[in-house]
């Protein structure tokens, strides 16, 4: 029995790396950049904030979830309860983040300070990779 198990453990590890690299790691080198040429820059220090004030993360929170979504509304899954829960939740996070994304970028091009921006960026966007990540292993896309 344990070998079936393991099987299935290391076959769910792989997609969740496959995830983690295409998915995450490799959507935040346009930040990475970013960040690398402010250093390079004269001026002051680049501070994450500075970096996704403009909605930066969110875009990438809408991606995560989109993509999650697909895979859970294309999930065969004999609970039906887990595949709604993970597609509600893909939802609510798909709306949230495009709907930030829109006040964000109306306040910035109206000069309103956007505060909050940066936290709910933040918030968002660990949302988006968390329940992306869950998708993606359970669902093995």
């Amino acid at each position: 029995m344990f070998p079936r198990w393991q099987k299935k453990w290391g076959a769910m590890r792989t997609k969740f790396r496959k995830w983690l690299i295409f998915s995450v790691v490799l959507a935040l080198l346009p930040l990475a950049f970013a960040f690398l040429l402010a250093l390079g820059s004269e001026g002051p220090r680049p501070i994450l904030p500075h970096l996704v004030d403009d909605g930066e993360l969110l875009l990438l929170a809408v991606g995560l979830s989109t993509a999650a979504l697909g895979n859970a509304l294309y999930f065969q899954d004999s609970m039906q309860v887990r595949r709604d829960w993970m597609v509600g939740v893909c939802a609510i996070n798909l709306a949230l983040a495009s709907f930030l994304f829109a006040v964000v970028s109306v306040g910035n091009a109206s000069g309103t300070d956007v505060g909050y921006a940066v936290v709910v960026s933040l918030v968002l966007y660990v949302s988006a990779v968390i329940t992306s990540g869950v998708c993606a292993t359970l669902t093995g896309r």
